[in-house]
C-alpha cells in the first residue's frame, strides 16, 4: 500500500477549469445555459474557495457560444501550461455520436459544429491532459454516445484509453484532511474519465430541482453537494453513486432512453502533511 506524502503549503499549485458549453444549440440551449450556471455557482467556485485555504490558485476557461469551436478546444488543450502538482477539470456540455461500433473505444466523439470531421474523441481530449503531467486530471463529457451511421470521421483519431477503475487506498484514519471537498481534490493523484452515456445510449436534459437542464449534471452536483458534509471523499464511491443515480432518474425516459454513465479511473490516495 503506497502513501506519497506531500507539503501543501509549500507546494501548492492551480487548478484548471476547462468548460466547453453549447449554449448556442437551438434545442437544448437555454438548459446548457442552466447547467453551465449551476456548475460555476455550485461547483467550481465553491471549490476554488476550500482549495484557496491550501494556497492554490484557480485557473478558468470558459468557452461557450462563439468561442464554442474545435480550434479553441484544441488550442486550450495544446497549449495549457501546467506544473505537477495542478489539477486539470475538463466538463464539455454538448452534442456526441460514436463514429464506431468497436465498443473497446467507449468514448464518444464530441462535436462544435454540424460538420463530423470537426469532431474531438473524447479519448483524445483526456489523454492530451493527461500527457501535461498534473497530479490530478478529471475530464467529463455530457453527450450521447450513439452510433452515426455513414463511415464519416474526426479528423483527429480515437485514442485507446486503458479501461482500469483502480485505486490504491489509504486507511481511514489516516485521511486527516478538513473537509471532504480537500479530501476529493487535493487527497488523490491520477486520472478520471467519465462520460453521461455509455455506448449505445442517448444523454437526456429534464426539469430537475435546479432547473431544466442536463440529467447527468443535476446528479453529478447534486451528489457532489451532499458529500461536502462527510469528512471524506472516495471518488470510486462517487463515480458509481453518480452512474446509478442517473440511471434511476433516466429510466422512464422515452423509447427505453435509460442512460448509464460510464467512466474509467486509475488514481492514487496521498496524504498531506501541512494542513
Amino acid at each position: 500500500m503506497a502513501i506519497v506524502c506531500i507539503s501543501v503549503g509549500l507546494n501548492a499549485g492551480t487548478i484548471h477549469w476547462i468548460t466547453f458549453i453549447n449554449t448556442d444549440d437551438p434545442n437544448v440551449g437555454e438548459s446548457d445555459k442552466n447547467a453551465k450556471a449551476i456548475i460555476y455557482d455550485r461547483l467550481i467556485r465553491t471549490v476554488n474557495l476550500e482549495l484557496g485555504q491550501y494556497g492554490y490558485d484557480h485557473k478558468i476557461y470558459d468557452y461557450y457560444s462563439g468561442n464554442f469551436t474545435k480550434q479553441d478546444c484544441m488550442n486550450v488543450v495544446n497549449n495549457i501550461k501546467c506544473d505537477n502538482n495542478d489539477i486539470i477539470v475538463f466538463y464539455y456540455i454538448g452534442h456526441g455520436m460514436r463514429l464506431s461500433k468497436d465498443t473497446t473505444y467507449k468514448y464518444p466523439t464530441v462535436f462544435f459544429d454540424n460538420d463530423i470531421k470537426n469532431g474531438i474523441p473524447l479519448s483524445w481530449i483526456h489523454q492530451s491532459l493527461k500527457d501535461k503531467e498534473a497530479r490530478l486530471t478529471l475530464t467529463i463529457a455530457v453527450s450521447s454516445n450513439t452510433y452515426l451511421e455513414g463511415g464519416q470521421m474526426s479528423e483527429i483519431t480515437d485514442v485507446l484509453l486503458p479501461s482500469v477503475q483502480n485505486c490504491s487506498e489509504i486507511s481511514q484514519n489516516a485521511s486527516q484532511y478538513k473537509s471532504s471537498i480537500a479530501s476529493g481534490f487535493l487527497g488523490y493523484k491520477g486520472d478520471i474519465i467519465i462520460c453521461s452515456a455509455s455506448p449505445g445510449q442517448c444523454s437526456w436534459a429534464a426539469q430537475t430541482p435546479f432547473g431544466s437542464m442536463d440529467v447527468f449534471t443535476y446528479v453529478f452536483v447534486s451528489s457532489y453537494e451532499s458529500k461536502t458534509f462527510v469528512k471524506d471523499f472516495l471518488w470510486p464511491d462517487f463515480l458509481k453513486e453518480v452512474s446509478g443515480s442517473t440511471e434511476e432518474a433516466t429510466k422512464d425516459m422515452p423509447l427505453s432512453g435509460v442512460q448509464t454513465p460510464v467512466f474509467d479511473f486509475n488514481l492514487e490516495r496521498i496524504y498531506m502533511l501541512n494542513q
